[in-house]
């Protein structure tokens, strides 16, 4: 396995820390571009950091030919009520960052061989018992046309014989981050109630098995394009609820959260926990990628056990 030089733009939150500290014990040299403070285990374990606004252009542009892969996890949360002003920023985080970074690969590529952009499998749009694969057609809501515009951003990429790959991830299970602790702690609370109906589709991947995704797409270069990184086993919104309760040892008080309650709450939002997605992993199969976590509850009680 080739050892590489890789910049992962936007990684100080949590699939940041995920996917460093896998690339890490790979042999991978890491360094991480955030406008933010990084974690202590970035310096602990040496992985260099870079300060900038990704967002403007910058000095920082002059310093991407020095790496091998590029991996662009930039976006600003999805999780608040989506004003006006919070769409644009959604919007904003996505496209200028990505543009930025596909024109400063274009001004000196350098040693810059691939290029990783996240998306998500919001892309789809909402469905109900479709299957979706990496050829279904992007949905026509908020979401699903922010991923488009997003995806579209990098593709001059590939003008400059730039491999680009697209991950769409879907609901990333972890303890630090993403939505599972909120989901622990209304758990905890005997809130652990499902949405609505309860039969949305939640497509959901375990941390590991999403690190351990870019890790072998970094070693598979016959893949280019979109790649699903979601488990084969999507579950229903009141399965999830249910295997969750079931792993904490949580009695709940309410059976059910109503849609208008999450609508008045969170306005537009609440389309993403009442709706969903039955996302397959179709292109990571076919090239031989093994989930390690098959089972929701295999996963939970691996993550509240750890």
């Amino acid at each position: 396995m080739q050892k590489l030089n890789i910049i992962i733009i936007g990684g100080a939150g949590f699939i940041g820390t995920t996917l460093s500290r896998t690339l890490l014990e790979a042999g991978h040299k890491i360094t991480v571009l955030s406008r933010t403070e990084v974690p202590d285990f970035f310096l602990r374990n040496g992985i260099a950091v870079l300060r900038a606004d990704v967002s403007q252009p910058g000095s920082w542009q002059e310093q991407m030919p020095d790496f091998e892969a590029v991996i662009n996890l930039t976006g600003a949360s999805i999780f608040r009520r989506w004003t006006s002003r919070g769409k644009q920023e959604i919007l904003d985080s996505r496209i200028l960052t990505t543009k930025n970074i596909v024109e400063a690969i274009k001004k000196q590529r350098g040693n810059i061989r691939q290029f990783f952009s996240v998306s998500g499998v919001g892309y789809y749009g909402f469905h109900r018992e479709d299957i979706l694969t990496e050829n279904s057609q992007p949905g026509l809501d908020f979401i699903a046309q922010v991923a488009k515009k997003w995806e579209d951003t990098g593709q001059p990429i590939k003008e400059l014989g730039v491999r680009l790959v697209i991950c769409r991830l879907g609901h990333v299970l972890g303890m630090h981050g993403g939505a599972l602790p909120k989901l622990v702690t209304l758990a905890r609370l005997h809130l652990g109630s499902y949405w609505g109906s309860g039969n949305q589709w939640i497509s959901w991947v375990h941390q590991e098995d999403l690190a351990r995704a870019f890790l072998f797409l970094l070693n598979t270069h016959i893949i280019n394009g979109p790649v699903n990184i979601t488990t084969p086993n999507p579950v229903r919104n009141k399965e999830m609820m249910q295997i969750l309760t079931k792993t904490m040892g949580e009695r709940v008080l309410i059976p059910h959260i109503p849609k208008f309650a999450l609508q008045l709450v969170l306005g537009q939002f609440s389309s993403v926990f009442l709706n969903g997605q039955k996302v397959m992993p179709t292109v990571l199969q076919q090239r031989g990628f093994v989930f390690k976590f098959l089972n929701l509850g295999e996963a939970l009680n691996d993550l509240l056990t750890a």
